[in-house]
């Protein structure tokens, strides 16, 4: 029996091999790439690997591993990524119309124009969306396989683990919510933003994240389309990261999303 002290809530019990990045994503990488490429990872020595096995760390005990599932894993794998005869579209490289666009995606696109879609996030679907960014970030703070961790102050990182355990909202944390460029089909897993320190960003597939430490959100912890120049430069960052790895002449590098 592995028990150790969980992360999250401190119990001292029996740990489930978390994931860092959620399991989900994983599918959804596996399902649309080309039956030409690898997925890889590029490692602390700057070079890149396949991703044969996903990031995983005995970090959460069950109940913190169903917290998360619960409160915002669920919500974001059932809205944010196209089904599978869609994934099946985009591996076709069939035009896709509006309608194949996944919910989350559509509120999203709608927000930049000031509109309300036919599907629109309302209080409960924002704040799953927002416990589950601000868990992906805490999760930043761990040791994880092939990962720098995130040193948060002391301040930030006890207002995130109170949000994700006790519901207290978010003061001084205010998160922008994007969507990458057409093409743009990556994961950047969290980290310091390199020209902001008080920037933290990640994205997962076309969704970008920039959490900004803030003296008083004002109770509105979510933005959506306002961050297009952070996201440009993190678009930049993504083919810079490429271009300087390390690729082994035995692994298929081919870079098809970028």
């Amino acid at each position: 029996m592995n028990h150790k002290t969980c992360a999250l809530c401190g119990k001292y019990t029996t740990l489930r091999d978390s994931h860092f990045i959620p399991k989900f994503v994983y599918k959804v990488l596996n399902n649309t790439k080309k039956a030409d490429t690898n997925i890889t990872i590029k490692n602390e020595s700057g070079k890149l690997i396949p991703l044969s096995k996903q990031i995983t760390s005995h970090r959460l005990c069950g109940e913190c591993e169903a917290r998360f599932s619960e409160n915002g894993e669920r919500f974001f794998s059932q809205n944010a990524f196209p089904q599978r005869e869609v994934l099946d579209k985009i591996n076709m490289g069939t035009e896709l119309l509006y309608d194949d666009a996944p919910p989350l995606l559509k509120d999203i696109a709608s927000k930049y124009q000031g509109k309300n879609s036919f599907y629109s996030l309302n209080q409960e679907g924002e704040k799953k969306l927002l416990y589950f960014v601000i868990s992906i970030l805490w999760r930043g703070a761990l040791t994880w396989p092939m990962y720098q961790s995130i040193k948060f102050p002391e301040h930030i990182l006890n207002e995130m683990k109170d949000f994700l355990l006790n519901d207290i909202p978010l003061k001084h944390l205010k998160v922008f919510v994007d969507l990458t460029p057409h093409g743009v089909f990556s994961i950047l897993k969290p980290h310091i933003h390199p020209d902001f320190p008080s920037c933290y960003r990640f994205n997962l597939l076309y969704y970008m994240f920039h959490i900004v430490i803030v003296n008083d959100n004002k109770g509105t912890p979510l933005s959506y389309g306002k961050a297009g120049m952070l996201v440009k430069k993190c678009i930049n960052d993504m083919r810079s990261m490429y271009n300087y790895s390390e690729k082994s002449p035995k692994v298929p590098h081919k870079l098809s999303w970028l």
